[in-house]
């Protein structure tokens, strides 16, 4: 069988939302002025007491309530989708409100909730998620992590045995000899 799978395809893919806008618009989308960029209190990222981030997706009204109401500020509630001027007002009560905890307190907090509010992780923290390790998005090679693993999957088929990568300068022979330098001037390098 044959799969053609390709990166930019799959980015492409992720513009859904702008994309959409700006083929029925014509106009580009903004950094900051959009609602999924930065442009609406209810999805966007905010920082913790501890300079960690925190996301906050809450575009379904009744996330968006529970999280208000978790912050202490249930009158926002009917606010989720004000104008643009007001709508930093709103941002900058909620990062006022993350600002007094760590992450991992409003993490904990907020977890019971539907409130859509996630971790900002570090590269770190996301290659060591257990569900990333379930799903063997972190490919090993001689038992030692080595980067991410391929997101293509087919059932049935293993993917590609993997071999580490090779140490400084060894196959620096092989190679020149592929290039017609001779085993004496390899020498003299």
């Amino acid at each position: 069988r044959f799969v053609d799978v390709s990166m930019l395809d799959g980015v492409v893919s992720w513009l859904t939302v702008h994309a959409g806008a700006y083929l029925a618009t014509g106009e580009e989308p903004e950094r900051g002025r959009m609602p999924l960029s930065g442009g609406s209190a209810c999805y966007g990222v905010y920082r913790a007491a501890d300079g960690r981030n925190l996301t906050v997706a809450a575009i379904e009204p009744r996330f968006w309530s529970a999280l208000c109401s978790a912050l202490g500020m249930p009158e926002l509630a009917g606010e989720q989708f004000a104008p643009p001027d007001r709508q930093r007002e709103i941002a900058d009560r909620l990062q006022q409100a993350f600002a007094t905890r760590s992450r991992d307190e409003w993490l904990a907090a907020l977890e019971p909730l539907e409130a859509c509010v996630g971790p900002v992780n570090t590269i770190g923290e996301a290659l060591g998620d257990p569900q990333v390790r379930h799903r063997g998005m972190v490919a090993e090679v001689d038992d030692r992590a080595v980067g991410p693993a391929s997101p293509v999957r087919f059932d049935g088929a293993s993917g590609a045995a993997s071999r580490p990568a090779p140490g400084l300068g060894e196959h620096t022979a092989e190679v020149l000899a592929e290039a017609s330098f001779s085993d004496r001037e390899v020498a003299a390098l």
